[in-house]
């Protein structure tokens, strides 16, 4: 089973609670329910009609600095607006001089844990699109799929333009940026079966616009095809593939599923049944057994578990995927529920004795609920029982996970705390001043924590120690292979951390 935490997150405002209300100065409410998205099983025959969309592209998201809590009271005009102006302007100016001070001095911030002055963190290399595909394009995800890069014996192999009839696949040295090989690819995604870094990548593709889909291999240490291509019928673009037991699961573009066996055989085909679901802008997540798939469709979107029978969604606000069980938040249902790879319920309670600490869209490797009272707790995926409360803020505090089982990370407003492995204490916590702390990316690469938030903040594993801090990253980071990198439609950046 593998469950995919990497950085893109495209969250609402931290301090805006599921009811509208602003949690950083008001008790939490427990009405959260969002838009709703039927959670039913979806049947062969019983599915309904989904709106097609385009091809998809990823947006790069630029820092964190527009958001406005939507639950703040509106300012009420008259004569105090004058006075508004006058701030306002003198606010600005401050702002300016603040700004051309900062170039002056070489750019970099005072703010954050330790008082130290940042800098942009040092970049190793950077790969536009064009290296791949020889002309203008934009990066995609490979599968369509977060990070959207899959590590391979031949290089980190990332996608330009795919899903559309100038998809270009191609495979980047981890170590130096050179592109080893580059291919065109129509209309494809791709993905990669099994735990293998050498084994083929196998893609959906076609020659021509209007043929059907074909299933080929491709090598990723050459980027040549292996074997003979499988004919399929499908005829709708692909925007995520990922595997399914023996075969293959596909989204495409007019928002409808498919299961391929491994000869290419449509076990099943039909509308994935979420309304309001945009294929041209994914912000999927996956999570896999050996004989299911858990496909998050991001922020209140909707949940997808697929096997070879058929699939069901489900609305959970917040996912885990861990190898005995799956836990999901469900916004519908007012209840948090744990569920077998099959898909059968082992148990349920109520969402408020299970709120999930999650990364507000992201899938997680372990269950963490959130008390409260600024304590945590371990859940049990198979029983929904309840670890001992481990404290990690003031009850006040909006909480975040990041990381990966052996290295839990929670963030609070104003810190950043290591769990145990066992969720039973705390290793370390780290005072950190930054105000989108509680959304920010981060993971292990080498011996350091990295954090990227409002600044990105290396902290020592074993101690928690500040041993850097630099300005914000620019973009949705993520760790590879034991590498910190943005992946933005328009670049590729690797950072020496």
């Amino acid at each position: 089973m593998t469950s995919p935490t990497g950085g893109y997150h495209r969250a609402p405002d931290p301090y805006v609670g599921f009811d509208g209300t602003d949690r950083s100065t008001a008790p939490r409410s427990a009405d959260r329910r969002g838009a709703p998205v039927t959670d039913a099983p979806v049947s062969p025959s019983h599915a309904p009609p989904v709106a097609t969309a385009p091809s998809p592209y990823l947006v790069p998201s630029g820092p964190p600095t527009t958001w406005s809590p939507s639950g703040a009271p509106a300012r009420r005009a008259g004569a105090g607006a004058g006075c508004v102006v006058v701030v306002a302007v003198v606010v600005v100016l401050v702002a300016v001089v603040g700004v051309l001070a900062r170039l002056v001095a070489g750019g970099g911030s005072s703010s954050g844990a330790g008082g130290s002055g940042g800098s942009d963190l040092e970049v190793r290399w950077s790969v536009e699109p064009r290296a791949l595909a020889d002309d203008w394009g934009y990066f995609e995800s490979v599968d369509g799929a977060q990070p959207g890069l899959l590590p391979t014996a031949g290089g980190w192999v990332a996608m330009v333009d795919a899903s559309t009839v100038d998809a270009v696949l191609g495979a980047i040295d981890p170590d130096d940026g050179s592109v080893r090989w580059s291919i065109e690819l129509p209309e494809s995604r791709c993905t990669r079966t099994g735990d293998d870094p050498a084994a083929p990548l196998t893609c959906l593709t076609r020659d021509d616009p209007g043929d059907p889909f074909q299933v080929v291999s491709i090598d990723p240490v050459t980027g040549d095809r292996v074997g003979d291509p499988l004919a399929t019928t499908l005829t709708e673009v692909p925007v995520l593939l990922a595997p399914l037991a023996d075969g293959l699961l596909a989204l495409s573009a007019a928002g409808s599923l498919t299961a391929l066996d491994a000869d290419g055989t449509v076990l099943w085909h039909e509308p994935v049944g979420i309304a309001d679901l945009d294929t041209s802008y994914l912000e999927a997540d996956l999570g896999r057994y050996d004989d299911a798939v858990l496909l998050h469709l991001g922020w209140y979107r909707g949940t997808v578990h697929a096997t070879v029978d058929g699939f069901t969604v489900r609305t959970c606000r917040a996912l885990v995927v861990t190898a005995e069980a799956w836990v999901c938040e469900s916004n519908d249902d007012d209840e948090t529920a744990g569920y077998a790879p099959d898909g059968e319920m082992l148990w349920s309670g109520d969402w408020s004795d299970y709120y999930l600490v999650d990364q507000y869209n992201r899938i997680t490797p372990v269950a963490i609920a959130d008390n409260w009272d600024g304590s945590v707790s371990a859940v049990d995926p198979t029983t929904g029982e309840k670890g001992d409360p481990v404290q990690v803020g003031d009850g006040r505090d909006n909480l975040a996970f990041f990381g990966d089982a052996e290295h839990p990370l929670v963030a609070t407003d104003d810190a950043v705390a290591l769990l145990e492995p066992d969720l039973t204490g705390l290793r370390w916590q780290t005072a950190i001043t930054d105000e989108y702390l509680n959304i920010a990316n981060g993971g292990l690469v080498g011996d350091t924590i990295v954090v990227d938030g409002e600044h990105s903040y290396g902290l020592d594993v074993g101690t928690g120690d500040v041993r850097w801090e630099r300005d914000f990253l620019g973009g949705d980071a993520a760790v590879v292979e034991d590498a910190w990198i943005v992946l933005q439609s328009h670049e590729l950046r690797r950072f020496e951390v």
